[in-house]
This record gives C-alpha cells, sequence and structure tokens, in this order.
C-alpha cells in the first residue's frame, strides 16, 4: 500500500497521484505530516527547511505548496555527510501562509513557527 502511495527509498520516493488529485484539505495534511517528520525550522534563519536527496520529491512538495498558495525555492545540491542534498525553504515571506494553511503537530514545531510569526 505504501509503496503505491510513493513510499520508496530515499532517492526514489515520490508523492502517487492518487494523493496529487486530492482536495487541497488533504494535500495539506500530506505536507503538514512529511514536515512533522523532515523539516527543520531554524529561528536564526527565520524560514523552513526539508532536506532531502530527492530533488524529484521536493519539487513535487514544491507544487503542493504553490497550489496552496505558498512559495518556496529548491537549491542545491549541496555536499553533505558524504550526499548531495536539495533543500526545500520556505522564506519569512510565505511562513504566514504555511501557518494558515499547513501548520505542525509536533508541539516543538509549532512553537518554532510561533516564534518566527511574532
Amino acid at each position: 500500500l505504501f509503496v503505491n502511495l510513493g513510499a520508496g527509498k530515499s532517492k526514489e520516493w515520490f508523492i502517487s497521484e492518487k494523493i496529487l488529485t486530492k482536495s487541497k484539505k488533504i494535500l495539506a495534511e500530506w505536507v503538514k505530516a512529511f514536515f512533522d517528520d523532515e523539516a527543520y525550522v531554524p529561528i536564526k534563519r527565520r524560514c523552513i527547511e526539508v532536506n532531502s536527496v530527492n530533488r524529484n520529491g521536493l519539487l513535487q512538495i514544491k507544487s503542493i505548496l504553490s497550489s496552496l498558495g505558498i512559495q518556496s525555492k529548491v537549491r542545491g545540491p549541496y555536499w553533505y555527510k558524504q550526499f548531495f542534498i536539495y533543500r526545500l525553504c520556505i522564506d519569512s515571506k510565505n511562513i504566514e501562509n504555511y501557518a494558515k494553511m499547513i501548520g505542525f503537530s509536533s508541539t516543538k514545531k509549532r512553537k518554532r513557527l510561533r516564534s518566527l510569526l511574532k
């Protein structure tokens, strides 16, 4: 079931059409679950970041975010711990949209997000 929905190894995961064609609410929940696990909220840089070796997966997330009115950028590659990684960034101008449309379930990340919004 998970493989059919896109689960896979780090470089191979993708977001299935079964998810991509769902409502904005479902897409927002998918992003929330993914970001609860994978995102980093650095207070000093005032952004939300996700690092991955999978550029195509990040580009799919960027597309979902855009459909929800949240602009982001995918940058890289960067050399990190013997791998090339890519970074999806939601900058300070789009954090409020992220908070309204998606947010976090993680208590720690919710607190960091509130700090960024102040």
